[in-house]
């Protein structure tokens, strides 16, 4: 599918944008568009598939979802620690942890550190489910990197 734009369609274009200046310009200029090209498409667009034929292994529902699943957990563990930080800040606890003699730095890893331990609880169960609870009600076993085409 391709647009074709007639060249006196542009100058009119061009002439109907200077209009407001015509008097400042003594000439409006005009567009010689008479090129190599003219009559061919500027972009040519084809429907296809990207992989057409290259995928070996098409991946299982199980492949998608546990990943899925496991990254929803997370985001959750993430909301509450930044309402836990804005908490902080709104009840005056950030004032009274900056005055304890400890860096910054290391009040804030601390906590990314347990938030981080809590994420990785729901991570392995979701993925040991998918290795070994899901096949016993007949879907396929979460098989990390066996999709790759």
């Amino acid at each position: 599918m391709w647009f074709h734009i007639p060249p006196d369609h542009i100058n009119r274009s061009i002439a109907g944008a200077l209009e407001p200046v015509a008097d400042m310009i003594v000439q409006p200029p005009q567009v010689d568009l008479q090129l190599k090209w003219y009559g061919l498409p500027l972009v040519r667009a084809e429907a296809g598939e990207a992989l057409a034929g290259r995928m070996t292994v098409l991946p299982a529902s199980v492949q998608q979802n546990v990943p899925a699943w496991s990254l929803f957990g997370i985001f959750f563990i993430v909301l509450p620690m930044a309402g836990a930080f804005i908490q902080e800040r709104i009840n005056g606890t950030h004032q009274r942890l900056l005055a304890m003699p400890v860096c910054y730095l290391t009040l804030v890893s601390g906590r990314i550190f347990a938030y981080m331990g809590i994420g990785v609880v729901p991570c392995t169960l979701i993925g040991c489910t998918g290795k070994w609870i899901l096949p016993l009600w007949g879907t396929p076993s979460l098989e990390m990197g066996g999709c790759a085409a």
